[in-house]
Formats: structure tokens, sequence, C-alpha cells
């Protein structure tokens, strides 16, 4: 715990970053937790993306020291967090989701990590799903990391499982999940993408619009060389609306893709390949070619037949592909790590 009498200027800052909308019920659950936190020396930034509840109220009256950005026009959670980014003036950038608590610790343990060790660029603790209809902590785990595997599907590391101590280690991992990742600034710097006519390079890629955004940028750090990092004594609980379900298996994800919102099943089919595009390997594609062909056959199938709507997902893919392209050559010529070193990560 951080001695009180040691002055706030000790602690390196920590910008924190909440996109909100809508988000009255999860707010007079969440908002505390941030105001709670054991931690001196703090930055919180609200922006709220067109909320029409009394989310914006509830903040002005209630938690008048945090910073409310207010936007014109609703520009989805990956530009929220962009800009949230770009302002913030911290040395971490915590993303913070409206619907996640913390405990009071939490982030003493994360920056007593992030500071021993300079290569972490990101980090994350033990989270546990939130009910908000009941308004209870549960002993589900929401994630403890992110998991890639040779299909190029990447799931929550523990999502859904009963916790009873298996996940009690402290470990690098593939990624952090974006709920609430802390993020070393001057990793999400050397990443970030240059892009013609925007102020300011490209961290959280806006043609993701919302879902795998947390994705992206863990590939991308890891291709140039940085560390995702787990320690089981950072405790924190998240609603997810979509539950938090075991993913493990493909009959598990076909299975609870109901789940999913709209929005989410078209995202996640769009965002996959702007994923692959962007940051995999060609040597490595190829070589797990019938791992990701037979995930693929199974998925545009399912959408045929079951889910019809998204099939305009692959269309809107094909539209942002160009752009993507444009990305990939900046990784590709910039990463500091091979095929063979990242190879390790795929299950």
């Amino acid at each position: 715990m951080p001695d009180k009498n040691q002055n706030s200027k000790d602690f390196p800052l920590v910008s924190i970053v909440i996109p909100c909308y809508n988000g009255m019920k999860f707010l007079p659950i969440s908002l505390p937790s941030i105001a709670e936190l054991d931690y001196p020396n703090l930055e919180v930034l609200i922006i709220d993306d067109c909320s029409t509840d009394d989310s914006v109220k509830y903040i002005q009256k209630n938690f008048p020291q945090f910073k409310l950005i207010q936007n014109e026009v609703n520009k989805g959670f990956a530009y929220n967090v962009e800009k949230g980014f770009w302002i913030c003036k911290g040395k971490y950038f915590f993303m913070v989701n409206q619907d996640t608590l913390h405990s009071k610790d939490y982030l003493q343990i994360a920056i007593e990590n992030l500071e021993k060790d300079p290569k972490i660029a990101v980090f994350g603790g033990k989270i546990y799903k939130y009910d908000f209809d009941k308004k209870e902590k549960t002993q589900i785990i929401d994630t403890i990391g992110e998991q890639i595997f040779k299909n190029r599907q990447v799931v929550d590391i523990g999502q859904g499982e009963l916790e009873i101590g298996q996940f009690d280690f402290q470990k690098e991992v593939f990624g952090i999940s974006g709920q609430n990742p802390i993020y070393r600034v001057e990793a999400l710097k050397e990443v970030a993408i240059p892009l013609k006519n925007t102020e300011n390079p490209e961290v959280f890629d806006q043609d993701f619009f919302m879902y795998k955004e947390d994705v992206d940028l863990a590939w991308r750090l890891q291709l140039f060389g940085w560390k995702a990092f787990y320690d089981f004594r950072a405790v924190a609980w998240h609603g997810r609306g979509t539950s938090a379900v075991l993913r493990k298996k493909k009959f598990e994800i076909f299975k609870n893709r109901k789940l999913l919102s709209k929005n989410q099943r078209f995202y996640s089919i769009k965002n996959r390949y702007l994923l692959m595009v962007k940051n995999d390997f060609l040597s490595l594609y190829f070589q797990h070619f019938f791992h990701i062909f037979f995930n693929d056959f199974l998925y545009f199938f399912y959408n045929l037949i079951f889910d019809t709507k998204n099939i305009s997902a692959y269309f809107k893919f094909l539209q942002q592909l160009p752009k993507a392209l444009t990305k990939r050559k900046f990784i590709m010529q910039n990463k500091k790590v091979n095929a063979t070193e990242f190879k390790k990560w795929y299950k």
C-alpha cells in the first residue's frame, strides 16, 4: 500500500480513460470503484459517446473531479479510447470499461509490475464476472489474458470457469483483454501507425469501430517485441454483456455465438480478417492454412444459413482491405520479432 506520507509525485502518473455509452446501469457501481483506488497519482477522463440516458447528469453531479468529454456524434469504442489516449498525460494508460470495478490495490500491483520490467507493455489481473442485475461479485472467471490459436481464433483464458485457485500465478500471456488493460504509453506510441490526413498516428484501429481492437493491439505489441503480463494478485470484476461462458472448443464457440449482439457478430467477422491482414506472418499463415480454412469455412456457412445478415461483413472487410494493407506495410517493416520467435504463441 502506498505510504500516505509520500508525495503523489513519487508515483508515476496513471491516466484512466473510461468510454461511456448509456451507462446508468453500471456507473453507480463502477465509478465509485475508480474513486476508491488506493493509488495517489491519477487523472480520470470519461468520454461520453452521445448517451441518451442520465449518464452525463450522474457523472457531473457525483464525480465532478473526473474530466468529462461529450461527443457530438456516436463514434464507437475504438475512437473514444484513441481520443482519450492522445489527451492523457500519464506514463501509463488505464483503459477501463464502464461495466468494470476493481479491488482497491489493483493499480498498486499493476504499477509495481510495470515499473519492475520496462519491457512489459500491458498488464492485466484476474478478472471475474460481475452480475450487474443482481449486483453481485461472482467466482466465475471473465479473463486472465488472451490466447491465440492456429486457426487465428483468440479467446479469453479461463472464461466461464469457476475459480478455485487454478489461475494463482504470474506469467506472460499473448495479450490482455480490452475491458481494463493498463498500457505503457511509451510502448503504444512506438507501435502507433502513421496515417495520411490524421493529426496523430493510430494506436487503436478506427476501422475496427468496436470488438477485437484489443487483439489487434496485443498482436502488434508482440510483433514489436513487447510483453503482456498477468498477475493474479490484482483482482477486478467485469459485467460483460455477452456473459462469461466457456469458449475453449469449437462447438462451445458456435453454441454461445447467439449470446453476442448483432453488432458484435458483424464486427467479429469483419475484424477477424483485418487482424490477419495487418499482423500475420505469411509463412505462419500458410503453415496453419488448413486450421484457418476449416475455421472460416464453418463460420461462412453458419452465417450463410443461420445468420445471413452478417454476410455483409465480408463485403465491408473487402472495402477496408486497401487501408489494412497500408497499415500492414508499416507493421512488417518495423516489427522486431521474426516468425520463428512469434510461433510460440499459437496453441
